[in-house]
């Protein structure tokens, strides 16, 4: 999904956990991942490759979703997480596992086993109007809880 789905996301998650800083960190963070991929293969200073690569569903390296789009690290960082802070773990948990059902939705390869033991690719089109749609109903169901 695009880095604006996942802000509705933890948008919604910040206003129901009355945490909007923790929310938002974990439902765009396990993206970072994706900067390194872009500073590897020097697309971060072409801004033409890197709206290409962006808005793109493919990968073109195949390392863009990697360590931090794990379920098994995931599940490491919310249980230090929790055990550190019930509530605080928590928000973290269900932000980042958030951001990891919603890359499971979008059409772009997704490999929750890193390193790749199987793919997922869900029915929404990466960065397409589906999407948009997507990203509507969650910015409604932000406004209106």
């Amino acid at each position: 999904m695009t880095t604006a789905t996942h802000v509705a996301l933890g948008l919604i998650i910040g206003k129901v956990t009355n945490n909007y800083g923790l929310a938002l960190a974990f439902s765009v963070g396990p993206d970072i991942d994706h900067l390194i991929s872009y500073a590897k293969h020097g697309v971060l200073l072409n801004p033409r490759r890197f709206l290409k690569v962006t808005t793109d569903a493919e990968d073109p390296w195949g390392d863009q979703k990697s360590f931090l789009h794990n379920v098994f690290v995931w599940f490491g960082i919310s249980l230090v997480a929790i055990a550190i802070n019930q509530r605080v773990g928590l928000i973290i948990s269900i932000a980042y596992l958030g951001h990891l059902v919603l890359d499971a939705l979008d059409s772009s390869l997704f490999f929750p086993f890193y390193p790749r033991k199987f793919c997922i690719k869900g029915p929404i089109v990466y960065n397409s109007a589906h999407e948009y749609f997507f990203l509507l109903i969650l910015l409604l169901i932000y406004i209106f809880i």
